[in-house]
């Protein structure tokens, strides 16, 4: 497994995928892999029915998780508003 990279803001809110505010960006945004995981066993049910492959629809996910760095919020002056807070799946301080 390859290295994480080096994220620099230089003051700047950077916004990218769950790993962003770990690495001290202001928030991440991703897909919830274990809904889509538990989506996937009902195509993989229709499949082992008989349903071919071509024939199942195609999905977009609908559920995701937002993670917000306070600390790096603080640094930049920014301020959450509550809504946020109430919404985040993760905070980190």
């Amino acid at each position: 497994m390859s290295p994480e990279p080096e994220i620099r803001c230089h003051k700047l809110p950077s916004v990218g995928d769950d790993g962003v505010p770990s690495a001290g960006g202001l928030r991440g945004f991703a897909y919830n892999y274990v809904a889509m995981a538990k989506r996937s066993a009902s195509f993989v049910d229709r499949n082992l029915k008989g349903t071919a492959p071509g024939d199942l629809p195609a999905e977009q996910s609908t559920e995701f998780k937002l993670f917000v760095n306070l600390k790096t919020a603080k640094e930049l002056g920014i301020t959450i508003p509550a809504t946020i807070f109430a919404r985040a799946d993760g905070l980190i301080e």
